[in-house]
């Protein structure tokens, strides 16, 4: 098997691969929105960085979400009574 990653030893990487195969739904999803998070916040912070002179609305606006929406870490794919953004929170 050929790595998937230049700087990853290829032993390391089967143990990885292993430690995800085995993973429950539930933890592989958790990393995504850990990932999503991660994500937005290094582009908010380049947008800081790039528009030092904009409002936080703006900044939301620019990054393409509104700020009304709620903060992505108080929704749950797991809470039986969400029924769209901000349920629950």
């Amino acid at each position: 098997m050929s790595t998937l990653f230049p700087d990853t030893r290829p032993e390391a990487e089967r143990v990885q691969i292993e430690l995800l195969r085995q993973a429950p739904a539930w933890r592989k999803l958790e990393m995504v929105g850990q990932l999503n998070q991660t994500v937005r916040t290094l582009a908010l912070s380049g947008l800081r960085q790039r528009h030092p002179e904009v409002t936080p609305q703006e900044l939301q606006r620019r990054l393409g979400r509104p700020a009304a929406w709620p903060d992505a870490s108080c929704l749950s794919v797991w809470s039986a009574e969400a029924t769209g953004p901000g349920a629950g929170c």
